[in-house]
């Protein structure tokens, strides 16, 4: 419960209640569901619940894979909410000088074609997400885009990356987005931009970022050089033009 001491009105919160279970099938390979519900306590009733599933393997030494998908029902405001999403990718490494891997991965949101019919069928994530992770390298990454960094939410995103291991503390990640909404919307759940697109097109744009990270004096000192480059795509005003960006990240662990 957040006060403040010199005004003792108690803020509005939003109650989070989880359940998550995993199993191991073998040393390498897992799948899990989780359950959540937020229980927004304000007049805005945004109170959605989630059903998930979540894998991830090593098939080979060579090739590891994840998937997970959502379900979203509930409510929010007075519309009942109910949308699905989606997110797949595999990574190959190859044995070989600087260890080269290759990623490439699908994630889809659903979108709402009719928002006068009371139902919301656009997927939303839970809010408590952070979309970061990394495909093979040594530092995470937002892995739906430095710049755009769009939350899954009417929404389709091709990934495609290229990496490499110059020693076993560094990487090295180029990675490619394709952004396309599902339904023309002149809305966005949320990004990292604050354009807003057409809601008559549905091209949003295409992102490539590079990622440099190095990991070293056991694991103890970690850095993260990251620069991204946005190019809007049809859906947004021709005002509005690439967006770049750049920032590093510096740990020391104690």
């Amino acid at each position: 419960m957040d006060r403040d001491l010199l005004n003792n009105d108690v803020a509005d919160k939003t109650n989070n209640y989880i359940f998550s279970s995993s199993y191991e099938f073998a040393e390498d390979t897992l799948a899990g569901i989780y359950l959540v519900y937020r229980n927004d306590t304000t007049s805005e009733n945004d109170s959605p619940f989630f059903i998930g599933f979540h894998s991830e393997a090593e098939l080979t030494d060579e090739l590891e894979f994840w998937a997970d998908a959502a379900y979203v029902t509930g409510n929010d405001g007075d519309n009942e909410i109910s949308g699905f999403g989606f997110d797949v990718g595999a990574v190959y490494s190859f044995d070989t000088f600087f260890e080269p891997y290759i990623t490439l991965a699908y994630a889809f949101g659903s979108g709402d074609g009719n928002a006068e019919d009371g139902k919301d069928k656009n997927f939303r994530q839970t809010g408590l997400q952070g979309n970061e992770g990394d495909f093979n390298g040594v530092v995470d990454f937002l892995y739906y885009g430095e710049v755009f960094d769009p939350e899954l939410s009417n929404m389709s995103i091709i990934t495609a990356g290229l990496g490499i291991n110059p020693t076993e503390e560094s990487s090295i990640d180029i990675i490619y987005h394709h952004y396309r909404q599902t339904k023309a919307s002149a809305e966005l759940r949320e990004s990292a931009i604050e354009a807003e697109p057409d809601g008559v097109n549905k091209s949003l744009g295409n992102e490539i970022d590079l990622i440099l990270g190095y990991e070293g004096f056991g694991e103890r000192i970690a850095v993260g050089i990251f620069f991204g480059y946005f190019i809007p795509g049809d859906a947004f005003p021709e005002a509005n033009g690439n967006a770049f960006l750049s920032r590093i990240i510096m740990e020391y662990e104690f």
